[in-house]
């Protein structure tokens, strides 16, 4: 005998929930700070501590300005945001794409 297993609306929506939410408040905080002075930012530790820059400084800001399609500009903030924003479209990819292959089982099982 097999079971069937009833999917609800949190079943199906659960691999999409934490990467959307994340996406939704990383957009958020990139287009709450303004990119040229970093004002409305989080302060960085590591320059309040050691008082010198680290290799991420910049990155906030150039995250704001990839978020309003100024790649030039974020580029001259600091350059890691092209691998930093290769990865996050890879997650993003990833994650979607998991998350439509979770999908499709759980129709499968609960149809068949």
């Amino acid at each position: 005998m097999k079971l069937l297993r009833e999917t609800t609306f949190a079943s199906r929506s659960a691999p999409y929930l934490g990467s959307v939410l994340s996406l939704a408040a990383l957009a958020a905080y990139g287009l709450m700070v303004e990119p040229g002075n970093g004002a409305r930012g989080l302060p960085c530790l590591w320059t309040l501590i050691f008082h010198h820059e680290c290799f991420g400084c910049g990155l906030t800001r150039a995250g704001a300005y990839m978020l309003r399609g100024r790649v030039q500009e974020a580029i001259s903030m600091n350059w890691l945001i092209l691998p930093v924003t290769a990865l996050v479209a890879r997650e993003i990819f990833l994650r979607l794409a998991g998350a439509r292959k979770i999908q499709t089982q759980l129709n499968t099982t609960s149809h068949g």
